[in-house]
């Protein structure tokens, strides 16, 4: 609901940074971090606190060990002589952003046209994949439309979307170990209480009590991915304001529409309809139906917006600097 009412917002003509700067903070705020609290107080009344700490562990093992290991599983290898253009270009863009921490730039063996981007407070790196490149070198991408890439990706690293992305995470796997244990301890409750003739309603209500809440973690796990569509849309601004132009949308479409032709799945939960992404037709939605229009615009069970909603945003969002 969040995200329909941004972009509601953002068709009203409202400032569209600060719509979905907002929209992020009001996700976070309404729902996970209230509910993670709720979690942490079940756990530790039904003494489960042992298992919380061990989630938070290993929470801050990932934070912590994330990049290393997403950088050797990805086979990433430094930039060659005849990829200068890259590194060249990726200097442009940090200059361009006013952003002097060092960031590592990769190029990982994977044919799949993306990038993407890992950091914490001690490590920050940009990985460009050889696919992506090749679309270069056919002439589907140009070079400023890397550069619009490349803003995207450390648009990622200011924001700290890694970090977020992992606390946010924290509260449908709290409310999903809460509740698995919940009902395994209910169900053991009823076994032994059949065996020994005992009151079996205690061990009923726990269970479905457990399973409310595991049904929970999936609701709460759907508003994380909305959380984390803002957060790409906030990158996309970032690539918008860095290069002052709107090529990070034209990218997404020309890369999604050489995958189509190409007949590459996406590794995404949803996949492109081509024909969806050379115009905004659900924009037009929004002048026949109003409000109820825009959540058709979501994409609930996704972690990034569609390309068409990327378009509309980042185009509003250019006429406005």
């Amino acid at each position: 609901m969040v995200e329909a009412v941004a972009y509601w917002l953002a068709r009203r003509g409202a400032a569209v940074s600060k719509t979905f700067t907002f929209a992020t903070a009001a996700s976070a705020a309404l729902m996970l971090f209230p509910l993670a609290g709720l979690v942490l107080l079940i756990a530790w009344a039904l003494g489960w606190f042992w298992a919380i700490a061990a989630l938070v562990g290993f929470f801050l093992f990932q934070y912590l060990m994330g990049p290393r290991l997403v950088l050797n599983r990805s086979y990433v290898r430094l930039p060659t002589w005849d990829e200068a253009w890259l590194v060249e270009t990726f200097r442009e863009v940090k200059q361009a952003a006013g952003f002097n921490k060092r960031v590592e730039l990769y190029i990982a063996r994977d044919p799949f046209p993306n990038a993407f981007a890992v950091s914490n407070a001690f490590r920050r790196a940009v990985v460009v994949n050889e696919g992506l490149l090749k679309l270069v070198d056919v002439g589907v991408l140009d070079k400023e439309d890397v550069k619009a890439i490349l803003a995207h990706e450390l648009g990622h690293i200011v924001h700290r979307d890694n970090t977020y992305a992992i606390a946010a995470s924290m509260a449908p796997y709290m409310t999903y170990v809460v509740g698995f244990g919940a009902f395994l301890f209910g169900v053991t409750w009823i076994k032994l209480a059949f065996e020994e003739g005992d009151n079996p309603l205690p061990g009923i209500a726990l269970s479905v009590f457990g399973g409310a809440l595991l049904l929970l973690s999936f609701l709460v796990n759907v508003g994380v991915l909305g959380f984390l569509r803002m957060r790409e849309h906030l990158a996309d601004l970032f690539s918008v304001k860095v290069t002052r132009s709107t090529k990070i949308a034209e990218a997404l479409v020309k890369m999604e529409a050489a995958l189509e032709a190409l007949g590459v799945e996406r590794r995404r939960a949803v996949k492109p309809d081509a024909r969806k992404m050379l115009y905004i037709l659900p924009m037009a939605y929004s002048e026949l139906f109003g409000f109820v229009s825009y959540l058709f615009l979501t994409r609930p069970l996704s972690s990034h917006p569609s390309t068409e909603t990327r378009y509309y945003v980042v185009e509003k969002y250019y006429r406005q600097l």
